[in-house]
């Protein structure tokens, strides 16, 4: 019963970082702002930014913030700021080529 509690856990865990249905097959790229390290999966369209890095109670707003400049950074487009989501650990956006 351990071993299939601890594979259990570990499979959850080890999904953390992978990007949504959209964008399951585009390229990572891990980009770092601020000290905070990102890893970003983008297509033509829209990109998903996922913050690797330990932080204590991080803003969302800071977070957010060095989130969308990751995504800029990434996929070389700009981020529509009407169409940004997410908390402190994911930022989801819309990107304008």
């Amino acid at each position: 019963m351990a071993m299939r509690l601890l594979i259990l856990s570990l499979t959850c865990v080890a999904a953390c970082n992978m990007p949504t249905y959209p964008n399951r097959y585009a390229p990572a790229e891990t980009v770092t702002v601020d000290g905070m390290r990102f890893r970003v999966f983008h297509t033509l369209s829209e990109a998903e930014a996922y913050r690797l890095n330990p932080m204590w109670r991080p803003k969302y707003e800071v977070v957010s913030r060095a989130g969308i400049s990751a995504i800029e950074t990434a996929s070389g487009c700009r981020v529509n700021p009407a169409k940004v989501q997410g908390d402190a650990a994911k930022i989801a956006a819309e990107l304008v080529c």
